[in-house]
């Protein structure tokens, strides 16, 4: 069954409910709403709020990042307050390389390296396009 479960969470195109069931009659007692994947509008907004790939110095546009959680999936929620853009390479680092992060609630991120040093990025700063 473990298997089966990464196999759909690394799979692009699956969407996760949570779904409780009640134990005497089966029946669905609770439908979450909270989903592994954000929804399009979800997804424009983060992209449009990080800009880049979000590890510090990488400039890779957003539009080639994957959508991360700082705090996984289904522990941390599906929405603007945990998710970030991370380009493939830095997803990597995050996951297999010792990193960690922490998300502000202003959209900032603190990365710690392996080695306990702190950088920090934020968001594109979008003051100088508006109207």
């Amino acid at each position: 069954m473990g298997e089966e479960v990464v196999r759909l969470l690394a799979d692009p195109t699956v969407r996760l409910r949570l779904a409780r069931v009640d134990a005497g009659t089966g029946a669905t007692a609770y439908l979450s709403q909270q989903t592994y994947r954000p929804g399009r509008e979800l997804d424009r907004l983060v992209r449009e709020r990080d800009g880049t790939c979000r590890f510090p110095g990488c400039a890779v546009p957003a539009a080639r990042c994957d959508i991360d959680h700082a705090v996984e999936f289904p522990r941390g929620p599906t929405d603007i307050r945990n998710l970030h853009c991370l380009c493939r390479r830095h997803h990597g680092f995050k996951h297999h390389a010792g990193w960690r992060v922490d998300l502000a609630w202003d959209g900032t991120l603190t990365w710690t390296s392996p080695t306990g040093r702190d950088y920090v990025t934020f968001p594109t700063d979008r003051r100088a396009n508006a109207a």
